[in-house]
């Protein structure tokens, strides 16, 4: 009995831990939350200063070009030696002088402004920039986040089913609880498979970014060589339209995160100087680009979720009446191939193969972020749109790519 007693009360204590680490995550999610709603605030307010810029940026240019026009129509001039000729009398020369300084002066404001108001824009499109990559920043903790909860509270449920069991006597109730037993202790089994998978992935994509392709050394060999001291760094332009979809980030070119096949050979760097000639290397075979979903799943997978069009974005929700945006696909993928793909994006990666934004087709998976720490989801619809649960105070709606590139996608096996 005192044995018994003290397995109970160890189990009790890890069901106590457990559960504060739970509640710990989800007052966690919840301040992102709050911080995502707080800067969307500041992105629309930056947003709407940059459009009251650009209009009267615009309204000044014409007027500038307008008094231009002008001048050069009608023979107008601002010289003073112009001036001082057309002048009929002294009197006429102070009035023309007058107002010819009053015109320059007004100009030379106007002039000031336009450069101020532009520089003005330019800073806050950097600013809105900023504070948009820091909301993607939270979406893809918020992910994470999600992924660390489910596999707790997974352990969790599995810790308390096997307490209530223990302490069961009637056996009407034993029944249903190894039931719920059974039921939690594969879903514990599936979190874990799904780590497995999740962590040769991000293995994967991290010895791909360690291995440089044989163009990649050439060119760090040449810069080398030339001295040259300077890094570049990239920034993908983007514009804010929070009123948008998530994130509307309008960039200048597709862009892929997915981990480029590892082209290197043992014998791809063999010196020419060798006096031993090597034989070549035999190239591994292209894996076939898997086929796209059929069209009845496909179309049955977006007919399901145009079902839930207009439904609110709530952090952690599973549907039916809200979603995240991973609880979203995941949803719609139950409801129509019965599989789980996964409760998170990291997760939903690992849920297919890996495919480029051009060969997606309606039905498959759109990830935003690089592979391995993807902060969103969405479904293809196929003619550059998807459907997805944006973000906190928006609603399940179509976007469109040209706004918001996605960085891969995922056919779902």
């Amino acid at each position: 009995m005192a044995e018994l007693q003290q397995q109970y009360q160890s189990v009790q204590a890890q069901i106590v831990q457990l559960t504060n680490e739970v509640s710990g995550i989800n007052e966690q999610a919840a301040e992102l939350v709050l911080q995502q709603k707080t800067l969307v605030d500041e992105i629309a307010d930056l947003e709407q200063e940059v459009t009251d810029l650009e209009a009267r940026i615009e309204k000044r240019q014409v007027a500038i070009q307008n008094q231009a026009r002008d001048t050069q129509v009608n023979g107008k001039s601002n010289h003073l030696i112009s001036v001082l000729l057309d002048s009929e009398s002294f009197g006429d020369f102070v009035q023309r002088l007058h107002g010819m300084t009053t015109i320059v002066s007004a100009n030379n404001q106007m002039i000031q402004q336009q450069q101020a108001d532009q520089v003005a824009v330019e800073t806050k499109k950097n600013e809105a920039a900023t504070k948009m990559a820091e909301l993607q920043q939270m979406q893809g903790q918020l992910e994470a986040q999600k992924g660390e909860l489910e596999s707790k509270q997974a352990d969790l449920n599995v810790m308390q089913t096997n307490l209530a069991l223990q302490q069961a006597t009637k056996e009407t109730e034993k029944e249903t609880l190894i039931a719920q037993k059974e039921a939690h202790e594969a879903e514990q089994a599936r979190i874990r498979e799904e780590s497995e998978r999740i962590a040769a992935r991000q293995q994967a994509a991290a010895e791909n970014q360690l291995v440089p392709t044989t163009t990649e050394s050439s060119e760090n060999s040449s810069i080398s060589e030339a001295g040259s001291s300077e890094t570049e760094h990239s920034a993908q332009g983007e514009s804010t339209d929070v009123q948008g979809d998530i994130q509307e980030t309008p960039t200048s070119s597709e862009t892929s995160s997915v981990p480029a096949p590892d082209s290197s050979s043992p014998t791809a760097s063999a010196s020419n100087s060798n006096p031993d000639p090597q034989p070549a290397p035999v190239s591994k075979p292209t894996p076939p680009t898997p086929s796209a979903p059929s069209g009845n799943v496909g179309a049955t997978i977006v007919a399901e979720a145009y079902k839930h069009l207009n439904k609110p974005y709530v952090w952690g929700a599973k549907g039916p009446d809200s979603f995240d945006c991973s609880g979203f696909t995941r949803y719609v993928y139950l409801q129509v191939t019965g599989k789980d793909i996964g409760g998170w994006t990291v997760a939903q990666e690992t849920a297919g193969t890996v495919i480029s934004v051009s060969q997606a087709q309606p039905g498959d998976l759109l990830f935003w972020g690089a592979a391995g720490s993807t902060n969103h989801v969405a479904i293809s619809l196929g003619d550059n749109q998807y459907i997805h649960a944006p973000r906190p105070g928006q609603t399940v709606s179509v976007g469109n790519t040209a706004y918001y590139t996605p960085n891969f996608a995922v056919r779902v096996n």
